[in-house]
């Protein structure tokens, strides 16, 4: 059995993204003890450091083999009508004869003195492969849209050579940028199983587009697993604090210091010391914001700011009695514990994130508006719900937890049984 494996990070820096890795490869390996599991990444060393037993795909051969062109400048040069044809015979000749195309442009990249062995490496992994997945991934919206192209035209090839594809743990829109729509439209029909980590939108909008209901399944995040297999019986005392400043989250510096004044005042009402939960793992990210934030609080335990694998992560908010966070991944490795989270959202990216979050762990995920006009209040009163609730939310947060990843490992089992009809 050989699998070829988009997942949500290609650089692995994203701790959620790796989480939900992860436990992708874990169920794949639990039905299929002996496959071959290739991940397309930039970052082969650091792919292997998280997942030991998988074969790194380099994804700058695979964007060779979607953005090379046999006929290259001479396309362009052609008369409109004509170029159109010249690209549909290229188009129909890569998923005719993609061995014979491949060998074309690895020749054309030889003269050009560039290097092609990437490109073959990714043709060889996704022609030999019995099933092609999308593991855990929130890319499909307008923000990231030609990350979200370039997966869909790997999970588009794999449906014209006839393999089997399936995607888990999708989190999708919002979309309007009509070049995405068009490609999901063509694309995500023909997938044979979804499976959503929300109820609320993802859903909806895959209906929209054309995918029939009975492919669709709401599973619930992947990444939940890791987090409830990783629980401890105690809730500890911390406040843990993430923060992302992106202009998808739309939340910027002016925001800080409400935030920081709501942070500061909770946790010396509750003699409450702070903890980093860092997801995006780069210093112009999660760790830089974290930083700002907690510059100049008081009780801030700084001896690990930069967990580097999901595991420390999770070791991270086990310390908290409640985790307040930008990053959807802050919630959802808080609520697989038992531990509640506050959600700052402002972009309707992060609003529908967190809002199907919540729609599945109730009020163990509160979604505060930080432009919201009494902002600081709401927090405020949103952080003193949490801390006093906390003990009681436990149980709750950990059914809701464990349904889910019921849920889920039954996904990847329905795609197993489907392989079996097929083989």
């Amino acid at each position: 059995m050989r699998i070829l494996v988009e997942p949500g990070s290609y650089t692995c820096l994203n701790m959620g993204d790796v989480a939900m890795l992860q436990v992708a490869v874990s169920r794949l390996t639990a039905l299929w003890p002996d496959a071959r599991i290739g991940i397309v990444t930039q970052d082969a060393e650091r792919l292997r450091s998280y997942c030991p037993t998988a074969i790194p795909v380099p994804e700058a051969g695979k964007r060779a083999w979607f953005q090379g062109h046999i006929s290259g400048r001479l396309q362009h040069k052609l008369p409109s009508p004509l170029s159109g044809i010249v690209e549909a015979a290229e188009l129909a000749c890569r998923w005719r004869m993609p061995t014979l195309v491949g060998s074309l442009l690895a020749f054309k990249m030889k003269l050009r003195r560039q290097e092609f062995g990437g490109m073959k490496a990714f043709l060889e992994e996704i022609l030999s492969a019995d099933l092609v997945i999308s593991a855990g991934t929130g890319m499909i919206t307008d923000h990231f849209h030609d990350r979200a192209i370039e997966l869909l035209d790997t999970l588009d090839m794999a449906n014209r050579l006839g393999i089997p594809t399936a995607m888990f743990s999708q989190g999708l829109g919002p979309v309007s940028e009509p070049r995405l729509l068009a490609k999901m439209k063509s694309v995500l029909p023909t997938i044979r199983l979804i499976a959503v980590r929300e109820n609320l939108i993802t859903p909806q909008l895959l209906e929209s587009v054309g995918v029939p209901s009975n492919r669709i399944l709401r599973t619930g995040d992947d990444a939940l697993e890791l987090a409830f297999n990783h629980r401890v019986h105690n809730l500890g005392n911390a406040i843990g604090v993430n923060l992302r400043i992106a202009e998808y989250s739309q939340i910027d510096q002016a925001m800080l210091e409400s935030v920081r004044a709501a942070l500061q005042n909770s946790a010396r009402k509750y003699g409450s010391p702070f903890v980093a939960i860092p997801i995006l793992c780069r210093e112009d990210s999660d760790l830089k914001a974290i930083r700002q934030l907690l510059s100049g609080c008081d009780h801030y335990l700084d001896d690990d700011l930069r967990p580097d694998t999901p595991s420390k992560v999770i070791a991270q908010i086990s310390r908290c009695r409640l985790v307040v966070t930008g990053s959807y991944h802050g919630a959802v490795l808080a609520v697989g514990q038992g531990i509640p989270a506050v959600a700052l959202a402002r972009s309707q990216y992060y609003l529908n994130k967190f809002l199907g979050l919540r729609d599945q762990f109730g009020d163990g995920c509160q979604v505060i508006a930080p432009d919201d006009n009494r902002f600081e209040e709401k927090l405020t009163a949103a952080l003193e719900r949490a801390w006093s609730t906390a003990q009681d939310l436990k149980r709750s947060l950990l059914r809701s937890a464990e349904k889910q990843i019921r849920s889920g490992t039954n996904a990847y089992r329905q795609v197993a049984e489907l392989m079996e009809r097929i083989q």
